[in-house]
C-alpha cells in the first residue's frame, strides 16, 4: 500500500506465482486526513489478514540526515526544519548512502493503519526510490537527475554511483513550476 496525502494505492500480490491478483487507487479530494481515513475505511479489503503487509508513505514531511551526524534523540528537532505541523515521526536506515531517513505522519492516520493492519511494516517512499535507484543505476559515471511526478508534487533526485547529491519534494501547479 502506498499513501500520500491524496491517494491511497494497493495492491494484492500472490506469492506463490507472484502475480498480482488486485490493484486499486482511490482519490481523495481535499488535504484533510479525516477524509483520507474514511477513503480507507471503505476498502474491506484493507482490513483482511495477509501474510504481510508493507506500506509506503509518500510525499510526507521528511528529511534525510548522513549516519555520521545523526543522533535518534535529535529525530524531532532534524523535521522541524522541514515542516511544523510534526505529529508521528518514524526513521529508517538508508544502508547505501549511510543515512537515515526521518519522516512524519498524521497521528490519526498512523492510528487506523495500526488498528487494521496491526503488523504492516512501514517505508518511507524515498527510501525505496533511493535504494532501487543506487542498485539499478550504480556505475553511472556521472550526475544523473530522476523526477517522480505524483500529483501536486515532484520529487528530484540526484545520484552519481551510490553517492546521492541531492533530494528533494515539491509542490508544483503548473507547468511552469516544474520547470
Amino acid at each position: 500500500m502506498e499513501i500520500s496525502q491524496q491517494t491511497v494505492l494497493f495492491s494484492l500480490l500472490e506469492i506463490k506465482n507472484l502475480k498480482y491478483d488486485y490493484f486499486k487507487l482511490l482519490r481523495c479530494d481535499s488535504k484533510d486526513v479525516s477524509d483520507l481515513i474514511a477513503l480507507i475505511n471503505t476498502e474491506d479489503l484493507l482490513k483482511q489478514n495477509y501474510s504481510s503487509s508493507t506500506i509506503s508513505y509518500s510525499h510526507y514531511p521528511s528529511t534525510i540526515i548522513p549516519n555520521k551526524v545523526y543522533e535518534n534523540k535529535h529525530k524531532r528537532r532534524y523535521l522541524e526544519f522541514t515542516d511544523e505541523n510534526i505529529q508521528i515521526i518514524k526513521s529508517e536506515n538508508i544502508h547505501q548512502i549511510d543515512s537515515t531517513i526521518i519522516y512524519s505522519i498524521p497521528k490519526k492516520l498512523n492510528n487506523i493503519i495500526n488498528q487494521i493492519q496491526p503488523q504492516i511494516i512501514d517505508r518511507n517512499n524515498s527510501n525505496i526510490l533511493i535504494t532501487q535507484l543506487i542498485k539499478q543505476y550504480n556505475n553511472l559515471t556521472k550526475k544523473n537527475v530522476f523526477l517522480f511526478v505524483k500529483e501536486s508534487k515532484i520529487e528530484i533526485i540526484v545520484l552519481q554511483k551510490e553517492k546521492l547529491f541531492f533530494q528533494n519534494t515539491f509542490s508544483w501547479i503548473s507547468e511552469n513550476d516544474v520547470l
